[in-house]
């Protein structure tokens, strides 16, 4: 079945990777498995694989009060980023004989418009007016370091002095996206 090979890709492949994207690819890897753990690598087909997205797409592998809830399509653009590394891995490096990876041959849901989204200056108030109240007063800081470079939690939460210069106003940051 296709279960090992995934989840021999997820413990060979992944350990150059941050633990945070490991957990979300043993994650990503769940519905993979649930979709295609009865089948052979040589069994899935491109037209199987484009089952598996409408299926997710349309949400019929979750259901919530009787109704079917839509994954986003950068979900199931990730799901099948995975399944297709899984047979790029299982044709290069296993040497498993396969003709070829199916994913490529399939249509990829659309990435979506994205987001730029801005705090009003009225939120922006509300947001340091509460923070200001919290019992950390750590907080305060982080918020206000998050708002004005942008950076992301785990940047800020992994800050070391060294990194800062504050004559220059300069923050440098090791391990970014």
């Amino acid at each position: 079945t296709c279960e090992p090979a995934m989840k021999r890709s997820l413990s060979d492949e992944t350990p150059t990777k941050r633990p945070l994207t490991q957990n979300a690819e043993k994650n990503r890897a769940g519905s993979l498995v649930a979709f295609f753990g009865k089948y052979s690598l040589a069994a899935i087909t491109t037209e199987l694989i484009a089952q598996y997205r409408d299926a997710r797409l349309a949400g019929e592998d979750r259901m919530k009060a009787g109704n079917a809830q839509p994954r986003a399509a950068n979900t199931v653009r990730l799901d099948l980023a995975l399944l297709g590394h899984l047979f790029t891995v299982a044709v290069k490096e296993w040497g498993l004989g396969l003709p070829y990876n199916p994913v490529l041959n399939l249509r990829r849901p659309s990435p979506g418009p994205g987001r730029n989204r801005r705090l009003s200056a009225e939120e922006e108030s509300r947001l340091f007016a509460a923070v200001d109240k919290h019992s950390n007063p750590m907080l305060s800081w982080i918020v206000r370091i998050a708002i004005e470079t942008g950076m992301r939690s785990s940047e800020i939460a992994t800050l070391r002095r060294p990194q800062v210069e504050l004559e220059r106003r300069i923050v440098r940051l090791i391990e970014t996206k």
